[in-house]
């Protein structure tokens, strides 16, 4: 779990999309009707780095338009800046959508495996999103190694 904290932050979020693509294939092993495209996940990075780059440039031209005393400078450093964020928003919509069908997904699987229906917050994945995707999945290998009970879900 803290190597995920710790590499989403080193990666400037871009691990976040790198993580629904490393656990695609195991996901898709999955007893649901749900399965995950690699297009999305590929469009998020392809958006998030695109951000990133913006904002790169963005506060170079903020840097020089104060250096420099150019306002016109200034005015497209906000606009980039804005059009960054703005694909950084439609990325991280989107991998909240995948968050909530990977959530989807583990509840169909589980309650499949085990004949009962099985609780994963909905607050939980909107607010923490792989966070606490991975935390239950972790959870649940746990308890399925220690008690015996097969789960379906491989770990990695």
């Amino acid at each position: 779990m803290l190597l995920l904290i710790f590499l989403s932050f080193i990666t400037v979020v871009i691990y976040y999309p790198v993580w629904f693509l490393r656990r695609r294939s195991a996901l898709n092993g999955l007893r649901s009707r749900d399965k995950l495209n690699t297009g999305v996940f590929v469009v998020a990075i392809v958006l998030f780095s695109v951000g990133l780059l913006l904002m790169l440039m963005a506060g170079a031209l903020e840097g020089f338009g104060e250096g420099l005393g150019r306002g016109d400078l200034l005015a497209v450093s906000k606009g980039l800046e804005g059009f960054a964020q703005f694909l950084n928003l439609v990325a991280g919509i989107a991998l909240l959508i995948q968050s909530f069908r990977v959530r989807r997904m583990l509840t169909e699987h589980l309650a499949a495996h085990t004949g009962q229906p099985v609780s994963i917050s909905g607050l939980g994945t909107f607010f923490f999103q792989i966070l606490y995707l991975q935390y239950k999945i972790n959870t649940i290998l746990a308890r399925a190694t220690g008690a015996g009970a097969p789960t379906g879900i491989k770990s990695r």
